[in-house]
């Protein structure tokens, strides 16, 4: 049952949940397949998390169809919002009282930013970043009986950041499909093709990009291609959709600040990919940023760097019984479109810190779907380190001790009522790299990477800590932060980013996606800084992880161990995919003490095995026992989606299996022969310690001849 649990909680480290709904299969809270959620009213429905299957990329738009845009005759209207109010025909996805921090937006009608007459105002809130709208009934079959080429939509995008929108069609509830999005098209309300910007960030496509992202400030239309069908998580695919009676509209604002709202209007099929043209002066025009991107950034980083915010504790959200004297508090973060952020977080002290009796310290990444864990930061005090968790997706608790455990719920997005004031604006959330495309103090990677730098410099500025042994850690995207953070802040006395690494762009499995588009590889590739990044870095990872791929891993080591001979690489057999998972293994804690505490060292290697023949000489500590064992496939690594391993959890798995063989450690040496048939391998070294084992390896290598 651990195991399972701890599978089910892997999708939600790294996605943006899966709201996008099935009759025979929905999404469960970790963004998991599952049958135990029941449908909520006429809908059904998944939840939040975040975060599996995110892509990201751009696209030049589809030529758009030659036919002269209809007139409004010459269009099958499903849904013109002109009743004066929401329509019985739309459903909206309510998760509010099911604890997964999803706030059901405020649906009205509204005469502004609409395309023809009246349309639906989509008011956010704070925390209505997952949407789901469901049109059904007779209106529907019959528009897509006549088989029109485009299912095409208005949309007005006034909030700060973008909105995604991912379309699945059913047939008799049962049999469905997502639509692609290559063939897409977005156009102006002037009536000009814009560049198309798509992605996944409702898994749908599990990969393949499957929603159109509305940036800010757009208004016209986007039109989905009804030829281009691609599955729903693992379900067979839809093949007539003549027989079409239900859509799905899964929304995704990420972003936004609290009270935003969109507007959409006219759902329809027609043959054209837009409507009649008016004349339309874009909100952007003249706000190009002055600095180039990379050097905006920088300035961000180093202002960050060189800036000390103040924390301000929340009293009403005090931890109690376990965690009682770990405080809840925010500090201000990066700006966003000018404004300032607040961002939470828990911070706690070893009962024995002092002025007078300093301690180390560590600045503390969730994962996807994940918050500031109370437990995260207590297992460092009681391990004598000074922790602060902060929240990175822009989420302040609903209820004292939320974060308490993994899989508690008691969070919301944006500023809680109470906190708000002028000037300030809540931090944006996960959107899996997809806001490298806008402007900087938009994208969600630069407020994660400035919020660790600024959380680092509340711990050092307090007069219980010894600011020359502050590390980071991070778990899952938080590990990817934690790669970034490292490369623009060189002042950490140690780095421990859990899952994910630097070189995602050649990750294996889906993680790739989120850094295949060209400024995502342009802004943030960490290894692009690994020759600044001067710390020890433990890179602790999974040697199956359905997330990322030890190759990024491996590379990742290879690269920053030229800096520091103290950086190490643990890739653990059977570790799994959860924040507990992550944070679990004692390599992390033993690696850290023997930075900052004169603590034994984790074994290493002297150079790097390869070839058919092992004889690779050992850096290890006196007194201490050393194990060794190959791990091998006998085929090319490759990552497909399917369900591994029976855990009812599709995603991208690694399709070989690990072979071992024991090796001999003498005088030092690692010394062995590798099989035959072998096509890549790594050694595990197991380094006993004080009567408890911990693991190291060397990089994976496909170099056998």
């Amino acid at each position: 049952m651990k195991k399972l649990l701890t599978v089910l909680l892997a999708v939600c480290l790294l996605t943006l949940c899966a709201c996008t709904p099935s009759t025979e299969v929905t999404n469960s809270p970790s963004g998991n397949p599952t049958t135990e959620i029941p449908s909520v009213g006429t809908t059904e429905g998944t939840t939040a998390g975040t975060t599996e299957g995110v892509t990201e990329g751009t696209t030049e738009s589809a030529t758009p169809d030659p036919t002269p845009a209809p007139e409004e005759s010459d269009k099958l209207v499903i849904e013109d919002f002109e009743k004066g109010e929401p329509s019985d025909l739309v459903a909206s996805l309510d998760w509010s009282d099911k604890g997964y921090g999803i706030e059901n937006p405020i649906l009205s009608i509204i005469s502004d930013g609409t395309d023809i007459g009246k349309g639906y105002k989509v008011e956010l809130l704070g925390a209505s970043w997952c949407q789901n709208l469901t049109l059904k009934g007779d209106k529907v079959s019959a528009a897509y009986a006549k088989g029109e080429k485009y299912l095409r939509m208005w949309i007005s995008n006034p909030t700060s950041g973008t909105v995604g929108i991912g379309i699945t069609i059913y047939n008799n509830d049962s049999v469905l499909a997502s639509y692609g999005v290559t063939k897409a098209v977005i156009t102006g309300a002037n009536g000009t093709a814009s560049k198309l910007e798509v992605g996944d960030p409702s898994d749908m496509g599990q990969g393949t990009a499957s929603a159109i992202i509305v940036p800010s400030g757009f208004q016209g239309w986007i039109a989905f291609d009804t030829t281009e069908l691609i599955p729903h998580w693992g379900n067979p695919v839809l093949s007539d959709t003549t027989a079409v009676n239900r859509i799905v509209i899964d929304v995704r604002p990420n972003g936004f600040s609290a009270e935003e709202f969109y507007v959409l209007d006219e759902i329809c099929l027609a043959r054209s990919a837009s409507g009649n043209a008016r004349t339309w002066d874009d909100p952007n025009k003249g706000e190009e940023e002055e600095l180039p991107k990379d050097v905006h950034i920088l300035n961000g980083f180093n202002n960050a760097i060189n800036t000390t915010p103040e924390f301000h504790e929340m009293p009403d959200f005090a931890p109690t019984g376990q965690f009682a004297g770990i405080k809840a508090g925010w500090f201000e973060g990066m700006t966003k479109n000018g404004k300032k952020t607040k961002v939470f977080a828990y911070v706690g002290f070893p009962k024995d810190a002092s002025a007078s009796s300093k301690v180390p310290a560590i600045v503390l990444n969730h994962g996807g779907g994940g918050h500031a864990f109370l437990q995260w930061v207590k297992m460092w005090n009681d391990r004598g380190y000074a922790a602060i968790a902060i929240d990175n997706t822009g989420y302040f608790p609903t209820k004292v001790n939320a974060g308490s455990t993994e899989t508690n719920g008691d969070w919301r997005f944006g500023i809680p009522r109470d906190l708000k004031e002028d000037g300030f604006v809540n931090a944006p959330n996960n959107d899996g790299m997809g806001s490298s495309k806008g402007k900087v103090e938009n994208m969600w990677m630069y407020h994660a990477v400035g919020q660790t730098i600024l959380a680092s410099n509340i711990l050092r500025a307090d007069e219980r800590v010894d600011g020359s042994k502050v590390g980071v850690t991070g778990i899952s995207w938080g590990g990817v932060i934690t790669s970034i953070t490292i490369g623009y802040d060189t002042r950490f006395a140690f780095a421990i980013p859990i899952y994910g690494s630097g070189y995602l762009d050649e990750a294996l499995s889906w993680m790739k996606d989120n850094f295949a588009g060209a400024e995502t590889r342009e802004l943030w590739l960490a290894q692009d800084n690994f020759d600044k990044v001067d710390m020890p870095v433990l890179w602790l990872c999974w040697n199956d992880d359905n997330c990322f791929s030890i190759n990024s891993n491996s590379k990742s080591y290879l690269d920053t161990i030229k800096n520091n001979p103290d950086t190490r690489l643990s890739m653990i057999n059977k570790m799994y995919h959860s924040h507990g998972s992550g944070w679990a293994p004692g390599e992390s804690m033993l690696f850290a003490d023997s930075i900052v505490k004169g603590g034994t060292k984790l074994t290493d290697f002297k150079s790097q095995p390869t070839g058919k023949s092992i004889n690779a000489e050992l850096i290890m500590a006196s007194g201490v026992t050393v194990t060794a064992t190959l791990y091998y496939i006998t085929e090319d690594m490759t990552y497909s989606t399917y369900d591994k391993n029976g855990w009812n959890s599709p995603s991208t798995y690694m399709d070989q299996t690990w072979q071992t063989k024991a090796l001999s450690v003498e005088n030092g040496k690692v010394v062995g022969e590798i099989p035959s048939d072998a096509k890549g391998y790594y050694v595990e070294l197991k380094t006993t310690i004080d009567g408890k084992q911990y693991v190291t390896c060397s990089a994976w290598t496909t170099d056998v001849k």
